[in-house]
């Protein structure tokens, strides 16, 4: 039957993709590929991947697998990656933004609720209200929390421009006009 399979169907050319797996590595527990929520802004930087695991974040060569920066960096739980530059990295936590260095991944800034004071088992929960959503504008980052309150922060420094109280609060995505 195979001999005259032969006859019949047409040869399958082999095909070697561009993203044939060069490497592969292996952690223990959750781990997170992180996908920019403004991957699409011209000044992302798509240099390096970067994962989420055991509340750090990592950086990897894409085509060589290899740690790209000497520790992770602590950023806690359930990070998420907002924009990745060639001069910042920034990461939302539900308490806090974290700038971080591409290059080493050392915490050039943070703005929030200190990670200490979450993770304290006699903090007042509550009382933090967490991150809903956050948008660019320019070369700011406008960070609105559950309670209504937008902050315009620098993604240079991490200070803040402004903070305003917005009532109802903002539900989902917001855009800046102007």
């Amino acid at each position: 039957l195979s001999s005259s399979r032969k006859n019949v169907e047409p040869s399958r050319p082999r095909v070697r993709l561009p993203l044939s797996e060069t490497w592969e590595r292996t952690f223990e527990g959750n781990v997170t590929a992180l996908a920019p929520w403004f991957g699409s802004d011209p000044s992302s930087d798509w240099s390096r991947l970067l994962v989420h695991h055991a509340g750090a974040i990592r950086a990897i060569d894409p085509k060589s697998g290899a740690d790209l920066w000497p520790t992770p960096a602590t950023v806690g739980n359930a990070a998420e990656l907002l924009i990745a530059r060639a001069d910042v990295i920034a990461v939302a936590t539900p308490h806090q933004v974290i700038g971080l260095d591409p290059k080493s991944g050392e915490r050039r800034w943070a703005f929030g609720e200190p990670r200490e004071r979450i993770d304290d088992p006699g903090a007042d929960w509550e009382a933090a209200s967490p991150f809903r959503t956050h948008t660019l504008h320019n070369q700011r980052l406008i960070s609105v929390r559950e309670d209504g309150r937008m902050s315009s922060i620098s993604l240079s420094t991490g200070l803040p421009a402004w903070s305003q109280v917005r009532k109802p609060s903002p539900v989902g995505r917001v855009r800046v006009m102007g």
